[in-house]
């Protein structure tokens, strides 16, 4: 007589979600039935892992021919949408998990007023990545006894891939990896008041402190997989002197950092995962509204609060040892709800 597989559905928006879901599904599937309910970011990270998923646009579109035993998601602004499933899970005395997968938009997601954090969507369990992120929900009024920090499996599968990595620079030459975010592809008009600086600022000060300094080496600029492959042509095409390359989600990020002796960026959560395996990591705040929690305090990364800072970071030599981080508990996490 066979036994009928514990039941887990993962729920994700966001590559993010996606990505940090991704090994505790490759560690599970072997004991447990394992569905996958994607949207569209997430659904196309899932394709390139060969995870097959269900794709989604909204809750609607969901048939639950099969109880899950616990719902596991992701979390984001969505979230008259998330709640819904949130509230199946309760409605069915099913217990639920929602992952908070970036340091940012904290209240945002467990609200269904975008003026007021009443945190009145919120599911059984609500997972965080360390005690940093903890504490700010429990300063926004989350519900202290809902927080469990977790960590992020995705980051676990970073360290482990890049200290495996056997990717070298055979060009012998130093190299500086520059991060993207697409600020005024999110804002704007209103990224200068929102943000204090945009990409294009940030990408222009960068690269002329790099000639002001003479730089000889390679500069790889790194898109987010938001941004369109071409964007910063017109601006790179003034910078004839410097050697610069251009990468997008395309190639493996293990590569891009293996190959840095410095990373440069503003907000990137690659700042963040760069900085925990050692990278000699500085981040871009001149002129910033408020600087990001992603950066923010981290003693892996260096603030540069002025244009005379970047050409300080990036003469320097430092290396960061590898940063202690604590190896992820989402999967026992996901293992007691399911007992329990």
């Amino acid at each position: 007589m066979n036994q009928t597989l514990p039941n887990i559905l993962f729920i994700a928006r966001q590559s993010g979600s996606a990505a940090a879901f991704t090994p505790v599904i490759n560690e599970l599937k072997e004991g447990y039935s394992c569905g996958l309910l994607a949207f569209k970011h997430a659904h196309t990270y899932w394709e390139n892992q060969q995870l097959i998923s269900t794709k989604i646009s909204r809750f609607e579109d969901v048939e639950f021919i099969k109880k899950p035993d616990i719902i596991v998601s992701g979390t984001s602004l969505k979230t008259k949408d998330d709640n819904k499933f949130w509230e199946y899970a309760k409605e069915n005395n099913i217990p639920s998990i929602g992952f908070v997968d970036s340091w940012s938009s904290y209240w945002q997601r467990f609200t269904s007023d975008i003026n007021s954090s009443n945190w009145d969507y919120t599911p059984d369990v609500i997972a965080t990545i360390d005690d940093f992120m903890s504490q700010r929900l429990i300063q926004l009024g989350a519900p202290e006894s809902k927080l469990r920090i977790t960590g992020s499996p995705s980051f676990d599968t970073l360290i482990d891939q890049y200290q495996s990595s056997n990717v070298k620079n055979l060009e012998n030459d130093k190299r500086i990896l520059l991060i993207m975010d697409p600020l005024m592809d999110l804002y704007g008009k209103q990224t200068i008041s929102k943000i204090g600086y945009t990409e294009y600022q940030f990408l222009r000060n960068s690269l002329q402190a790099m000639v002001d300094i003479d730089f000889k080496g390679t500069i790889e600029l790194r898109l987010h997989p938001r941004e369109a492959l071409h964007k910063y042509d017109h601006l790179i095409q003034t910078y004839k002197s410097l050697k610069i390359i251009v990468s997008d989600i395309s190639k493996n990020k293990i590569e891009s950092l293996q190959k840095a002796d410095l990373v440069l960026g503003m907000n990137s959560i690659l700042l963040y995962e760069a900085g925990i395996i050692g990278k000699n990591v500085w981040s871009y705040q001149v002129n910033a509204v408020e600087v990001s929690d992603i950066v923010k305090n981290r003693l892996f990364i260096n603030i540069i609060n002025n244009l005379e800072d970047i050409k300080i970071g990036l003469m320097s030599k430092n290396q960061n040892k590898l940063s202690h981080y604590k190896k992820s508990s989402l999967t026992t996490l996901i293992k007691n709800n399911i007992n329990g």
